[in-house]
Parts: C-alpha cells; structure tokens; sequence
C-alpha cells in the first residue's frame, strides 16, 4: 500500500446549498473490532451548520433488554480535536469522500454489550451529486489510533489492480455501514421514534431535530415540563432554597407519575445559575397545545425602587454581591419576563412561581432557624382531582412570595414559606374529593397559609398573583398590592 496526500477542500466546496439541512438516514452498522459482530440500527440526523447525530441501537443478549448510543457527528471538511475528526478526500478516480470519526458517545439507555472502538463513518456524493449520503465502501483505509495525532491527515489509499483489459480497477473496503436508506417525514411514527429515542426525549428535546419529533405527538399524552432554578451558592439562604428545589421536584415528578404522564425536568444550579442559562432553559422547551409548564425560583430577588410597571420581583441570578449595576442588571431577570415568555409558547397549563424577596435591590431573603417539629409526608393524591386540575385546566398563573417591598422568609424548619404554602395547599387539594377544586382554590389557599405562616414567625409577607384563563381571551385576576382586582 502507498499513501495518498489528501486534499483537504474547504466546506463550501462540498456542502454547498446546505446539503445537510435536517437529511435523515436509517442504517445499519457493525464495528469492526466487535468480536461478537452486533448489528446496530441506527438513525442519523445531519443539519446545515455541519452537525449531526447518531443513535444506534441493538439487544443486549445477556440482559435482554436494548443499548442505545447517542453519538455526535461533524460533518465539517476540516475539524480535528481531541474527540471528533473529520475531512475531505478526492482524486480523479474513486472521487470525493467524506470521513468523520467520533470517540464522543454517551449510553442513554441500557448497558454497553462490548468495548467498542471509535465511530467511523464514510460519506458520498450521490448519483446525482445533489448531496452527501452514507457510503457502504471505500477505497480508503483507516485504522483506529491512526489519526490521534492533530497533524496526522494521512489516510492509506487501497492500491488498484489491472483488469483483464489492463484498465485500472479500484479496490474498496467495508466502511461499516452495512446498509442505508434516507427518511422522509412520514416515515416517523411514535412506535418508530421510540427505536431511537427515551420516552422523554421524544416529548421535549429540541436539540433532536424538533420538526421531526414535534410531528408525531399528536394523540398523545400532555407533558408536565418542569424548570427549577436554586440558588445554591449564598450562604446565607442556599438550605432553604436546596429544600425547596428538591420539595418542587419531587412533587411535581409524583403527580406526572400518578398521571401517567411524561415528565421533562430541567434543573439551574450550581455553576450553571445564572440569566443565560434561564433563557436558554425557557427557549429550549417545545410544548404543544395541551402540555403543562410549571417554572420554579428560589433564591435572592428585589425591585427597583422607582420602577411603578413592574410590580413583580426581579430574580437575582448570581452569587453574593454584583460588582457593578451594569452586571446587576445583566444577570437578573423579572419573574413576569418568564411569565410572558412561557405563556407565550401555548401550553395548556402555565404555572410560574418565584420564592424571593420583593424588596428594593439591597434587603435580601433571609433565614429563620427554627426547630419546628411538623410532617413531611408525602400526601396521597386523588387522581380524580389531580385530572381536573392538570388535565382539564387551561390556564396560566404567575406567583410570587411578597408583594413589592417585602421579604419572602424562610426558616430551618419550613423552608421557604411561599413554596412550603403552595405545596401543602395544593397537596391538601390534591388529597380532597372535590373534584370541581379550580387552581384559583389553590392560590387563595397559598396566599392565607403563607401569610399565617409568616404571622407566626412575627412578619408580614403577602404573595401576589396573575391568573389567566388560556382559552378564553377575558381579563386576568389579579391580586398586586394584596388587594383583589379583575
């Protein structure tokens, strides 16, 4: 064998007229030092901007159940790093080829069945060189380790052979792809996504190529989609607001699980909290017209002292103090942007809540240590009762803990008052036999609860809320300065 300098061309060359624009492919794979030769079905998304993905998918003979890879794919002309590498080759002979390897996989389901190498996959022009499509052979080869190192473009180009006639002809080779067929949009269906795909990842994840998965969930289920946002970093209030993340959570996972429904929860702590990731959280959800989206704050929040419009609290998305106004203002976000932003998107039933502070920028929340002895039991739910409330309801709710100059307290013992309030209320709610409870039940009921509860502990602290009906365009019910209005 010779080696064959490669030309490395320049992705316009190649994918011109975005080829790649959500093309979709069904194959089949083996790799090549699996001693025990599994075949993999697999499914692999290609985008314009030169990304792509693959899932491949077999039956696990020891366990019996199935292993599903989630790999990622370039599909640029001219990336090496340390993970994924791919790039051009052509000559006059065999043509131009596109190679791409990937030692970037995660397991989304199951158990590995062997030590597997580097994913290595091969594309081609088609017939009509209208775009790049998976090749079953090449006359090119690669071993694995080869191209550890970043200069190292060298690919070993099989030697030809004369034919009778003395013409030259090419030698290829097994590329892995066994064999290959593109999709259309209608050749998805629920029971085919599932091959691919976890339950969830089907409902919300839209990073998957959302057209392709927002088309087949008509008829089914609505989705309780939950972003919990916790402050974990400050000292001075990160028990409270760890107790309240995980209270919201686990909650929220026990109605979708007595519901039957699937649920989607995305969680900002950590390192992560802060605005972007907020936003980022919010836009990256796709509810359809019958799912339900339940937004949850605990941490530090203020107001502006002279900002009469917004009367809801900004939520303080750092840790400790902002060095400059420039970055306070950069890294909070008013609860009632969520709100709009959320409602926005269509979702059957929109509850957006905000356990912080209401007062103006330098008052922060703050704890009570208390050694109250009280149940933490999880409450029985009646299924009748948690249908009517998040299955037939259509509404959008926006709640916050203190009307505007307020503290929202928290103690040891109870957490965040607000957030402890609502869950009983609702738990309690869900615990009745009143199958006609509304959600406007549940607010009242929150809105005296945290108020006695903050009576308690010698404060004052009334919560505020927006409540909309989402089928029927009528005036919103507004409580704002603990005053009811419609």
């Amino acid at each position: 064998m010779k080696p064959l300098f490669t030309f490395l061309f320049t992705i316009s060359l190649f994918l011109a007229n975005s080829v790649f624009a959500q093309d979709v492919y069904e194959l089949t794979y083996q790799f090549k030092k699996d001693p025990a030769k599994t075949t993999y079905r697999g499914i692999l998304f290609t985008n314009s901007d030169s990304t792509g993905f693959l899932r491949l998918t077999a039956i696990n003979k020891k366990t019996k159940k199935r292993v599903l890879y989630d790999f990622t794919v370039s599909l640029k002309s001219n990336e090496v790093s340390e993970k994924k590498k791919s790039f051009l080759l052509a000559d006059s002979l065999s043509g131009t080829y596109l190679f791409t390897s990937s030692d970037e996989f995660t397991i989304k389901e199951g158990k590995q069945i062997t030590d597997i190498d580097q994913m290595q996959l091969w594309f081609k022009q088609d017939s009509l060189k209208r775009r790049v499509e998976p090749s079953l052979q090449t006359p090119y080869r690669t071993e694995y380790g080869l191209l550890q190192e970043k200069n190292d473009l060298q690919i070993t180009r099989l030697l030809s052979e004369p034919d009778s006639a003395g013409a030259a002809k090419l030698l290829y080779e097994k590329t892995g792809i066994t064999s290959f067929k593109r999709l259309r949009l209608s050749s998805f269906s629920k029971t085919y996504l599932r091959q691919y795909f976890t339950n969830s990842e089907l409902y919300y994840d839209g990073q998957y190529s959302k057209k392709q998965v927002l088309a087949v969930r008509n008829n089914t289920k609505p989705v309780l989609y939950l972003i919990s946002v916790v402050n974990t970093g400050d000292d001075d209030i990160k028990a409270t607001c760890i107790a309240d993340g995980k209270n919201v959570t686990h909650f929220f996972s026990r109605v979708a699980s007595k519901l039957g429904l699937p649920y989607v929860e995305k969680a900002i702590q950590g390192n992560d909290f802060n605005a972007v990731n907020v936003r980022a959280a919010i836009k990256n959800i796709y509810p359809g017209k019958d799912d339900i989206v339940v937004f949850h704050y605990s941490g530090h929040g203020f107001s502006y002292k002279d900002d009469d419009q917004n009367l809801f609290p900004e939520m303080a998305l750092y840790y400790g103090t902002p060095p400059n106004w420039v970055t306070l203002k950069k890294q909070s976000i008013n609860i009632e942007e969520v709100f709009n932003t959320i409602k926005a998107k269509g979702a059957r039933l929109n509850l957006v809540l905000s356990d912080c502070c209401n007062t103006f920028i330098k008052k922060r929340r703050d704890e009570i240590i208390d050694t109250v002895d009280r149940d933490r039991g999880d409450k029985e739910i009646n299924v009748r009762v948690a249908m009517s409330l998040f299955m037939k309801a259509k509404a959008s709710m926006l709640i916050s803990a203190a009307m505007k100059g307020q503290k929202a307290k928290g103690s040891v013992s109870y957490n965040g008052f607000f957030t402890t309030s609502f869950l009983e209320s609702l738990g309690l709610g869900l615990m009745s036999m009143d199958t006609d409870l509304q959600w406007m039940n549940i607010v009242e009921e929150t809105e005296g609860a945290t108020l006695k509860l903050a009576t308690e502990y010698k404060t004052t602290q009334n919560i505020i809320y927006r409540v909309c009906d989402t089928k029927n365009n009528t005036p919103c019910v507004q409580n704002m300065q603990y005053k009811a209005t419609k």
